[in-house]
Formats: C-alpha cells, structure tokens, sequence
C-alpha cells in the first residue's frame, strides 16, 4: 500500500474512532428499542389497539350485547379508569374547552384532582389532542424506551461500563412492574426514578444552573404523572439516596451547595405540577380516602415466599392470562401485585453476583444498594417486622406499600450491572464483547417472553363502541344506576354520556360516599362507593339524585315502567318519581348534624321535595304544598349549568350534582351563595319572580396551580439560558 511522508498508508478507509464510540454509546438505546417493538410488535405494527377493553366482558352490556371475551382480567382498571377519562379529556378538548369538571361520575366531580387519568401528563398529549387510540402502543413504548434509557445513562454516570449498563436497561425496562403496570400511571412515575438519580449525581457533580433544571423536570413530570403512590416511592427511594451521598457514600459528596440546588430544583418542579396538584390536595381534604388508607390497610395479607418466589418462575402459581392463575389473592392482591419485582433469571444471577462482590470488596456504595434492594423486598413482600413499621409511617402508611416492588426491581436491575461488570473484568479482553452480548441477548428474550400477552390488543372498532343500551341511555335526560355491580361499570359510562351517581377513583368526596351509600345495604358502603357489589334500597332519596333510569335484568314492579329492552334480555327501566336535575322545593328543614342528616335522607317516609339544608335561609322562605314555580335547565354543559326559575315565592333552588370547591353561582348577573343541600347536593335561595341563575365550575385551585406554573416556567427558562463562562472557567 502506498504511504504518506509519516510512514502511514494511504487508500485504505480508516473510520473515525468518535464514529465507532458514538454508535457504540446508542447500543443501550437500540437494544431496548429491539427488545419493546418485539413485546409490542401487534399494537406497533399490527393494526391492533394496546388496550385491554375486552376487560369489560363480565360487565352489562358488554356481556350481553357484545363478543367481548377478557383476555387479562386483572387489568380492568384501564378501561374502568384511565381510558375514560382520556376519551372524556381528548372529548373536550375537541370541542374548545378545558376539561375540569366530569358530570357523569358521583354526581359530578373534578377532573385533575382525581389524578388517575395523568391527563397533564406529556407523552398522552398527542393521543389527547387527535383522539387516536393507535397512539397508545406508541405511547407505551417511548415509556419502557425511556425507563431503559435513563436507566442506562444512571448507571453510566456512578462509573459501570456500557455492557453492563445495557443489561441494566433492558432489565428495569422490562421489569414485572413495568410490564404489568404499562397501560397504567403507575410507570409514567416509575420510568422517572433512574433520572432522579441520575440528576442527584449531576448536581453533586457539578451544582449548576441546568442540574437545577433537570431536578425540576423530573419532580414536575412525577407531579403530573397520574399516580401519586408511585410518585411517593419514587420521591422517598430519591431521598434515601441524598442523605446516603450527603453522609456515607461516595465522591464527589452531595454537599450544601448541591443540597440547595436539589432543593431549588424541587421547589420549581412543584410549581410546575401545581395545575395537577393543588386540585388533589383540595380533594384529597374532602375526601374518603383521606382517612381510610392510613387506619385501614386495604391490602390482603401475604405470605412473603408467594411473592418472593415469583423472581425465580414468574408463572410458578399460574398465569393471569389463561385462568390458571392461583397465586395470592385477596384486596389488591394478585399477580400484578406481586410480580413487581421479577427481572428474569439472567439478571437475577447476576444481582446474586453483584452483590457477592460488593460484599467482598466492602463497596460502601453497593452495599447499601443492597440493603435498600433487601428492604425494597421486605416491604413488597410484607416481612414483618419491615412492612408493618412502613404501615405505621404517617403519608406512606396511605400508599399500598407493597409496590415498592419498584425499587425492588430498580435495585436488582442496578445490581445485575454490576455484577456483570464484574463477571467481564475478570475475562480475557477478547471474549468480553461476546459475553457481554450473550448475557444482554438472552435476558432481552427471557423478559420479552415474559411480557408478550400480557397487555392485551383489541380491534379498533371494539374501543368504546357503543351497545343498544348505551345509546339508549346516552340519549335521555337523568341519571341511571345499575341493579348490581357488573351493571354500568363504573366510569366505563363516560365515553357514552352516560350519567351515574357512582364511579371509580379511589377518593370519592366523602359526603357524595355518604349520600349515595344509603341507596345500599352492601357494608361496602363504609369505605368506597367503588366496591359497592349491588345498589338494593328503591328510597326516595333516588328521586332527589335524578335517578331516572333503573338497568337490571329483573323485572321491576310498578310504578316503574319497562322503557327499553336490549338484545341481549338487558332492561332499562324509567323511574317516574325521579325529580330533575335542576327543581323548586317545596320546603326545607335545617339539621346541622351530619349523622342525623343521613338519617332522614335515607328514610323510607323522606319527602325529595322538602330539602334539608344546613343553616336557616336568608330571609323568610315559607313551606307550601307543591313547589312554588318551574326550573328548566336551559344549559348543560360539563363546566356550566344555566337555569330559568319562576318563583311564585321565595324558595331554594336545587341543582342535584355535588357540591364542590370552585362552583359558583349567579342570580341575575349577580353572585350568590351557594349552599349544601341534602348533605351533598347544591341549592341557591331565591326571591320570588324571573331569573336566570347561572352556575359556573371556576376553581381557585386550578387558577393558582396556573399561576404558580407560570412562576415555575420562567424559574425553569431562567435556569436553562445560556451562560457566558468566564473566561477562568474550568470546561465543563
């Protein structure tokens, strides 16, 4: 070969050394991509939908007016939650409005403040803005590309090599609780946690200005991820993990300065997620869930070797999928609840490695993974003493503790790195890529076949189509209740405008609880609405509540009256009691006493017509007969209501929708005070004559949240300028 004057020869094609490192930096990237387009291959690029809305199959109508057959029962959370509040979001959205309040549910309730749809959350917004539910496959996977990825660079950043940091994406990516949980907010936080560590290393390395800014990132996208259990988690593993580098482990130290910008980073952050937090807290105040998951665990008891042995055979007690499931049952007790943890048993091996060398090198830093891995472990597998104490922690004693199988899997995927980092230094240079390969191939395809199936497809046409009693009831005016609960499942009915005066978010405002609960016997009554199995009592309270529509497969006795039969035998029955949503009463009477209130709203001989208000009317409102005058419900929108009233005298106009924080009312063009009526219910006094009352769904909370996410925009711009370096400066 010819040479040049420097002896080196010319015409050969010599790659520049920065090309090869730079393909080779993407080989974390382009595994996990492989890996989720191969788990998620018939929603990608089959034509299919990644929803499990088959789910639905046990409920009327879907049972009897559908082909639905449930392929992953266990995921019936998507089509009872996250999915209708996305189609109802992606519905206003589409017709100019900001969706706020949802009118369908509990006699009406707040949209961000339920939280569970993450409707503020990021990689949603395409789907929310075109309605295209093709985009959810997509939207999945950029979540477990993301988990990977972020795990990668974490693991990259504390010093382990690129082989053994791939391994660790592929195995947190992959993990149960991430499979498990993908069509769920759950993972919108979990993907969140390698970059929270990842951030601290940052700022600990260099505490500047656009470390701040990642710190904010991340807490805003745990704000406003959609569930605040994982975001729980996620924020006390990242705290755990301060305090270790600010005390114990590692160089450089999370010292003052870093501290200070962690803190600053946070406190933008929270601003930023205010939209979606500060209507949480204000419900969560109001709310059943606010006492009842710190007193009560709701979880069932657990046998921690159940749980435990999944990591090895995550099939040992069966599959969810065809029946054969016979693992831990019980309330929040089942497969997606103990297989959080499970990496497969490649990565597995390779923990049980790392560990061994972190003990034998007395490798302060992953010695402690291993015990907050251990820990993890404990708690998702509730080992007393462990779990009980964590059960007894005011916040997290309100959390279902054991998804921590999060951080279990986060730890074992962390300490798998490790350990095959450690397995490769001890190899011939040589064979350390094939090895590497090996290890990462084999546990990409044990995780892919772990997962394949368990998020179901469905056709297209299946997402929300509607049956013949849907329709029905989608179109006529009042409120319909289902005789038992596999009727009218709860928040399914969104998408079909179908009103019901119960629902499904784990906080229910504790009066609408209340209320509602007297139209049962179910002892389920006492803790969430959600777990009521049929609704028994035909009261007169249900006339107050617009109970119009009754949907059973019984025949109901006189006065009510066959209104529409499905096809499938399904029957819809008119309640002729049934007041509308917006009426004069007749008279009031004034209890201040939550208890006896109760008492004579669920009583047999309770008049609708006579409301039972909380404190004596503002001026002199006399009883009469029949109500004094009409109301007619003139506008009906999700966020206004518009009533024209004739009042042949003064009395209390009643709207039968909860009343809530952020509800306004004007008489007139003038406002008025709204007051509570039948525990739960909204009234306005009014003189007698002509007027139009207008009520308006305007919350503070939403308003500040805006305002104070506005603050944190511009903290966050501020913080991501660019800035001259003086010219003393070290590169960075």
């Amino acid at each position: 070969m010819p040479r040049e004057a420097n002896g080196q020869e010319t015409g050969r094609f010599r790659p520049p050394i920065a090309m090869f490192d730079r393909i080779r930096s993407l080989l974390p990237t382009l595994v996990v991509l492989a890996a989720v387009a191969a788990l998620l291959s018939e929603s990608l690029f089959g034509g299919r939908v990644l929803a499990p809305y088959d789910a639905l199959a046990p409920f009327e109508p879907w049972r009897s007016e559908t082909t639905l057959a449930p392929t992953n029962e266990l995921l019936l959370d998507q089509p009872l939650v996250t999915l209708p509040w996305k189609a109802f979001f992606a519905e206003r959205l589409a017709a100019g409005e900001v969706p706020l309040w949802n009118p369908y549910d509990y006699l009406g309730q707040p949209v961000h403040a339920a939280v569970t749809g993450g409707l503020l959350w990021p990689l949603d917004w395409p789907l929310l803005a075109t309605g295209n539910w093709s985009l959810l496959a997509w939207i999945a996977a950029a979540k477990l590309v993301l988990a990977g990825v972020l795990c990668g660079a974490f693991l990259r950043r504390i010093g382990l090599g690129r082989a053994a940091a791939t391994l660790g994406s592929v195995a947190y990516a992959l993990c149960g609780f991430q499979v498990v949980w993908l069509g769920h907010p759950h993972t919108n936080v979990a993907l969140l946690l390698p970059l929270a560590l990842w951030s601290v290393e940052r700022v600990a390395s260099r505490p500047d200005a656009r470390g701040t800014a990642v710190v904010a990132l991340w807490v805003a996208a745990a704000g406003v991820g959609g569930h605040v259990q994982t975001a729980l988690h996620v924020g006390v593993a990242v705290a755990a993990y301060v305090a270790a580098r600010a005390t114990v482990v590692g160089a450089p130290r999370v010292g003052a300065s870093a501290l200070a910008r962690l803190a600053v980073g946070a406190a933008i952050g929270a601003a930023l997620a205010a939209p979606q937090v500060l209507p949480f807290v204000e419900y969560l105040g109001l709310s059943r869930a606010s006492s009842l998951f710190a007193d009560v665990d709701v979880t069932s008891s657990l046998e921690p070797w159940r749980a435990a042995v999944l990591l090895l055979d995550p099939w040992f007690h069966g599959s969810p999928l065809d029946g054969s499931y016979t693992g831990p049952n019980g309330s929040h007790l089942n497969f997606n609840e103990v297989v959080g943890g499970h990496v497969g048993l490649v990565a597995l091996g390779l923990a049980l490695v790392g560990a061994a060398v972190a003990i034998r090198r007395r490798s302060r830093g992953w010695t402690l993974a291993l015990l907050g891995t251990a820990l993890a472990a404990c708690l998702a597998w509730q080992v007393p003493p462990i779990y009980d104490l964590a059960r007894a922690t005011p916040v997290l004693a309100s959390t279902k503790v054991m998804r921590f199988a999060l951080l279990l899997a986060f730890g074992l995927a962390c300490l798998a790195a490790y350990g095959l980092d450690a397995v490769l230094a001890r190899l011939p240079r040589g064979g350390r890529p094939a090895a590497a390969a090996v290890a990462v191939a084999v546990a990409a395809i044990e995780l892919v076949a772990f997962g394949r199936g368990i998020n179901p497809t469905c056709a297209r046409d299946d997402v929300f189509a509607p049956t013949p009693t849907l329709s029905f009831l989608g179109g006529v005016e009042g409120r319909a209740i289902g005789t038992d609960a596999m009727t009218l499942a709860p928040n399914a009915n969104l998408p079909f405008h179908v009103s019901v005066p119960h629902g499904y978010d784990s906080i229910e405002l504790d009066r609408v609880t209340e209320l509602v609960g007297l139209l049962t016997t179910d002892p389920a009554r006492r803790t969430f609405l959600k777990y009521v199995a049929y609704f028994d009592r035909s009261i007169p309270l249900a006339n107050a509540l617009a109970l119009r529509w009754v949907v059973t497969s019984s025949a109901m006795p006189p006065p009510f009256a066959l209104a529409f039969e499905g096809p499938g035998g399904l029957r819809v029955y008119e309640n002729p009691g049934a007041l509308d949503r917006a009426y004069l009463a007749r008279g009031h009477r004034v209890v201040s006493d939550a208890e006896q209130r109760l008492a004579l709203l669920g009583a047999e001989d309770f008049d609708p017509l006579v409301a039972i208000v909380e404190a004596p009317p503002p001026f002199e409102v006399a009883a009469h007969d029949a109500p004094p005058g009409r109301a007619e419900l003139v506008v009906d929108e999700p966020r206004r209501l518009a009533i024209d009233v004739r009042a042949d005298a003064p009395a209390l106009l009643v709207v039968a929708d909860a009343n809530y924080p952020g509800w306004i009312a004007e008489v007139d063009g003038e406002e008025s005070e709204i007051v509570a009526v039948d525990h739960a219910l909204r009234g306005v006094w009014l003189t007698s004559g002509d007027h139009r009352v207008e009520m308006r769904y305007e919350p503070a909370s939403f308003r500040t949240g805006l305002l104070l996410a506005g603050l944190g925009a511009v903290a966050l711009a501020f913080l991501l300028l660019p800035r001259r370096r003086r010219a003393d400066a070290p590169p960075g």
